[in-house]
């Protein structure tokens, strides 16, 4: 087991398939509300302690679990009393400032002055699209290729454990009726960085780049 500090609120746990069978657990069966899962997670906060003399015992803890290609699994523990404190510290380092009033002609010519750097930014979601089998990953990519690539500004496939995950970067401005109607396709929408990069991660590359041009093309 792999043990990695990714910040004061954040500690990342990479499983190997014999870790797992060593913990007599599978991601299929991982339940909190499972005894063996709760044995599990209480032998894993141990070793977190002696390996890296971090104590989460009594802490309120969020955690994540995601398989990998290999068998085993990625968990993700953020530390919720962490996350908290460094909320409060932020917020009395950075205090909030009582801002003057403006008048309208100030405001005005502001806005004429940030015009271009505004009209230039584009904001971004990382979209993961679960597809059970090839023909739903076919039927997707040809409605998206036919409706929406001008959105697209990436996409690519991975697959995880047989499973096929279609990965899209796209702009936000009609990102909602973009899912929507995505959703007549899959069930497994995530808008979720954390999991787009993991697939990205730890999946099979199957296409890097332009897959929903090359699938709608050639099949």
């Amino acid at each position: 087991m792999n043990i990695e500090i990714i910040d004061d609120t954040m500690i990342k746990l990479v499983l190997s398939k014999q870790d797992l069978i060593n913990f007599d657990i599978t991601y299929n069966d991982m339940d909190y509300k499972n005894e063996k899962t709760r044995y599990a997670i209480d032998l894993i906060i141990d070793k977190i302690y002696f390996e890296k003399n971090i104590d989460l015992k009594d802490k309120k803890l969020i955690i994540e679990a995601f398989p990998t290609i290999t068998k085993g699994c990625i968990f993700y523990i953020k530390i919720i009393d962490k996350f908290l404190e460094s909320i409060k510290k932020n917020e009395e380092k950075y205090p909030v400032e009582e801002i003057e009033p403006i008048n309208i002609e100030s405001l005005r010519d502001i806005l004429n002055l940030n015009i271009k750097e505004i009209n230039t930014k584009i904001n971004i979601y990382n979209i993961s699209i679960r597809l059970e089998d090839i023909e739903s990953l076919i039927s997707i990519s040809k409605i998206i290729n036919t409706y929406y690539i001008k959105l697209i500004l990436k996409n690519s496939i991975y697959k995880v454990d047989n499973i096929y995950y279609l990965l899209l970067e796209t702009k936000t401005k009609v990102e909602k009726n973009f899912i929507n109607h995505l959703f007549e396709y899959s069930n497994d929408i995530e808008k979720d960085s954390l999991k787009y990069k993991i697939i990205k991660e730890h999946g099979i590359e199957i296409i890097n780049k332009n897959a929903i041009e090359t699938i709608s093309q050639k099949l």
